[in-house]
């Protein structure tokens, strides 16, 4: 694609010249022709990155399986056994994705009658990448993936009910990172420093029940 692009800044110069040359083509016109060709060359010199833009670009997308390494059975530090939920953000374009991030802007509950509706307690905001410490901001080369957090069930004692704590940039005093059983619906945001406000963020959603049988995958 560079390649392309570069042959592509080539004729256009080319095309601009020969345009000019058509042009002021009669004797009296060289030094315009001259002067013209040049501000030709430098204009194309100074927008190819433009150029490049407008073909290579960041494609960020979301995966998630009920399997290794997304999801695994790991051990807490107070000696039981706890699980931890991934997702991969892919870049599948041609561009280095610059400070990716991943943003929980909605989290809904199903209710009795089947509905999702919003949780008003919950404070969208960031995830966090895995592997790193409190780290918000990624680079994602192109072809390439980062896992980020999704959360985590710190020992599911029996006879308790599990709870999914969102692997959040911070723990909200109002402890609405915590939700428990349920099916829920999560309203996801994925961006980049080049993707937006022209390329805008990618937006998706994925639903999850929390309850026991989401511990059979491990």
């Amino acid at each position: 694609m560079g390649r392309l692009l570069t042959l592509f800044s080539h004729y256009l110069c080319v095309a601009i010249m020969a345009f000019f040359k058509f042009i002021f083509c009669s004797p009296k016109s060289t030094d315009w022709f001259g002067v013209l060709v040049t501000l030709s060359a430098v204009a194309a010199a100074l927008f190819q990155e433009k150029f490049r833009s407008w073909w290579d670009k960041p494609k960020l997308n979301i995966f998630i399986k009920l399997e290794p390494p997304d999801c695994v059975k790991t051990p807490f530090g107070n000696g039981g056994d706890g699980y931890q939920f991934r997702f991969i953000v892919k870049n599948e374009g041609s561009q280095m994705a610059n400070d990716a991030q991943v943003y929980l802007s909605e989290l809904s509950k199903r209710g009795p009658d089947g509905e999702f509706r919003p949780e008003t307690s919950f404070l969208p905001m960031n995830f966090l990448w895995a592997h790193y410490t409190r780290e918000v901001y990624l680079n994602i080369a192109p072809k390439m993936g980062k896992h980020c957090n999704l959360g985590q069930i710190p020992n599911p004692a029996p006879g308790c009910k599990v709870v999914l704590h969102l692997a959040l940039e911070v723990t909200p005093n109002t402890g609405s990172n915590e939700i428990g059983p349920g099916c829920y619906r999560l309203f996801l945001k994925v961006a980049a420093n080049n993707v937006g406000p022209d390329l805008p963020p990618k937006i998706g959603q994925s639903e999850v029940r929390i309850d026991r049988s989401l511990l059979s995958h491990h």
